[in-house]
């Protein structure tokens, strides 16, 4: 009887204590974390006005890739390759429904010329931008972006393009194709953008 009086007792005082340094313990720093192994580039890659080299630099926020300061997901994918944008060569923006990341069937034809031109040159990588319109937090938006864009992906590979030539960037609503919060200006804003780049 005494000795488990004497064993509740420790129990009980081991258990407070146990509390005790749990609520006030100090978090522990894991220092920086490092980028995903296919990261922003640190090539000499820029389209639409986008220095992809910016990524990297100081500053950012939770969530860039390589601290970037610019709040984007840098370019990612499963090719670990640097892109270098070919200057002149664009294909259409592909567009979407309102809060969907699904494909419309008018645009398939978009993405079939994306496809054989790829097939015709399969030296060329892709980066392929997820863009939104400015309704909702710029949280939501990065992530619906990066649906839009792995859609895209998806798709062409579907389409026999190779995964690994392609990496996927969202800018959510922080680059619009068109000014303004009309419901045409939105519309054109819903987008995915293909950009074909060399490989290094």
């Amino acid at each position: 009887m005494k000795i488990s009086r004497i064993i509740m007792s420790l129990s009980t005082a081991a258990f407070l204590g146990f509390l005790a340094v749990g609520c006030h313990s100090e978090p522990t720093d894991l220092g920086p974390v490092p980028p995903p192994k296919d990261g922003a580039p640190s090539g000499q890659y820029s389209a639409n006005g986008v220095d992809y080299n910016d990524l990297g630099k100081n500053g950012g926020k939770p969530g860039d890739w390589n601290n970037g300061s610019s709040g984007q997901l840098g370019p990612r994918g499963a090719g670990d390759f640097t892109p270098i944008a070919i200057p002149g060569l664009n294909f259409e923006a592909i567009y979407f429904e309102y809060d969907r990341s699904d494909l419309r069937p008018s645009e398939m034809a978009k993405l079939q010329k994306v496809a054989e031109f790829m097939h015709s040159r399969p030296e060329l990588g892709l980066i392929i931008e997820g863009h939104c319109d400015d309704r909702g937090s710029e949280e939501y938006n990065r992530a619906l972006g990066e649906r839009r864009a792995i859609s895209l992906r998806d798709q062409l590979v579907k389409m026999g393009v190779p995964d690994q030539n392609m990496k996927t960037i969202s800018y959510g609503k922080d680059r619009p194709a068109v000014q303004g919060s009309s419901a045409e200006a939105r519309s054109r804003n819903r987008r995915g953008e293909t950009i074909p780049a060399k490989m290094q």
